[in-house]
């Protein structure tokens, strides 16, 4: 018989009998005590561009011609959530400066952000959101992802979009570090960041993994505050913990277990920095592509591309495509799927492998996603290059999500990696 309980009395059956373990996971709101939504445009097709170029273009407009010349230059209206006149009214009263902006994961556009009000934003999510300006790490999730799904993870170092990690969910950041805070000292002009660490999570870090709590609630010696960050990470890519708490994951943010092992911390930490760098397109690993820009003819996406065409290159002779269910039923012993991803009739990457076409991230099939949004665009040189790296970091992602479950195994599996008793 179903029996509806609190707090959130499910009218469908669900499996809590974890509850007294996840519970006692640190909630990652106590992690990262300053958190917000992602920004929300109301007129993504005008705040956003592909380019630099286009967004400064765009704001020149706003700052020297008449509402009505804009409007007709760039086909805006006014009817709508999104208003032109509070936009102009925006740059022309703010200061603010062009930069990226997460759009989706790997999707990174322009924009102009003043951070202070809203107008040419609806939403700018200020003044947390100014913490995108500086060198920092973001953790971006959602809280009751409306698909159920338990993958709504993903990194940024630029101010975020609310549509970052999912297209049905407003995406939440945590960010590692707040700021920028300007102050003077001696006629000079500093720029600070605080940590956004919980004191509460700090000390028992230090009383965990060294033994003692830091006097001061402060980053316990030894230890860094992206390691802390990469260690956090690293915990949310280990489909053992996406799958055994996946009922608790679908429903709330997600709460994060602390090892007593030192080296457990070490070795997540470590392998989360490179998933990190990955996602940040800061490793050098995406210099070393796995697949080709092949064929003739102009590199525009075409209407009702990409396709993912499935076809193993035998090593003798790459060219060579075996038929993909002749492959299947060989591939106990053949080489990894991989495929021709074609972005028009003329025109593909070749040796995509397929669990990587296949890959999501939150709301979103990745490799897919990217080009369906650059349709009836010719790709650049540096589209081209980006979307290789992107291939390149997904299937790193997929290798090192592997990883982590190793390491946690060989340190005692689930959930004996990890303290679960002291902290609710």
């Amino acid at each position: 018989m179903l029996r509806p309980s609190a707090p959130f009395f499910f009218f469908v059956p669900k499996d809590f009998s974890l509850a007294d373990e996840y519970g006692a996971f640190w909630r990652i709101a106590d992690v990262f005590p300053e958190h917000n939504a992602g920004i929300q445009t109301k007129n993504d097709g005008f705040v956003y561009a592909f380019t630099k170029k286009q967004i400064s273009e765009r704001i020149e407009s706003l700052l020297g011609d008449s509402a009505d010349t804009v409007a007709k230059r760039f086909g805006l209206s006014n009817e709508g959530h999104w208003d032109l006149r509070s936009a102009q009214d925006d740059v022309r009263r703010n200061a603010g400066s062009c930069v990226q902006v997460l759009n989706r994961p790997f999707d990174i556009r322009w924009t102009f952000y003043t951070g202070k009000t809203s107008g040419f934003m609806a939403r700018p999510r200020a003044p947390l959101m100014r913490c995108g300006l500086i060198p920092n790490r973001i953790l971006l999730t959602v809280r009751n992802p409306r698909r159920g799904n338990v993958d709504s993870f993903f990194a940024a170092n630029s101010i975020v979009d609310k549509d970052g990690v999912s297209p049905f969910d407003n995406a939440t950041i945590f960010p590692l570090f707040l700021g920028p805070e300007t102050t003077r000292s001696q006629g000079a002009l500093i720029i600070e960041k605080r940590i956004n660490l919980g004191a509460g999570f700090l000390a028992e870090i230090s009383k965990r993994l060294l033994g003692s709590p830091q006097a001061d609630g402060g980053v316990p010696v030894g230890i860094k505050p992206e390691e802390i960050f990469n260690y956090v990470y690293a915990l949310v890519h280990s489909p053992e913990y996406r799958s055994r708490y996946a009922e608790f994951l679908k429903i709330d943010f997600p709460r994060l277990p602390l090892t007593p092992s030192l080296e457990l911390f070490r070795a997540l930490a470590k392998l989360g920095g490179e998933l990190v760098a990955l996602h940040l397109m800061e490793s050098p690993k995406l210099e070393k592509y796995i697949t080709r820009y092949a064929g003739k003819g102009d590199s525009e996406v075409a209407k009702g591309y990409p396709k993912f065409v499935a076809a193993v290159y035998d090593r003798r002779n790459e060219s060579a495509a075996i038929n993909q269910q002749e492959e299947r039923r060989r591939s106990q012993t053949a080489a990894t799927m991989t495929g021709n991803v074609y972005i028009n009739p003329t025109r593909w990457f070749e040796g995509v492998p397929e669990d990587v076409w296949n890959f999501h991230i939150g709301g979103y099939q990745v490799c897919e996603k990217w080009l369906k949004d650059r349709r009836d665009r010719v790709l650049s040189d540096e589209d081209i290059a980006h979307y290789q790296k992107v291939v390149v970091a997904l299937k790193e992602t997929i290798r090192l999500m592997a990883e982590i479950d190793k390491v946690i195994e060989a340190h005692g599996d689930w959930p004996g990696a990890f303290v679960t008793g002291e902290h609710s």
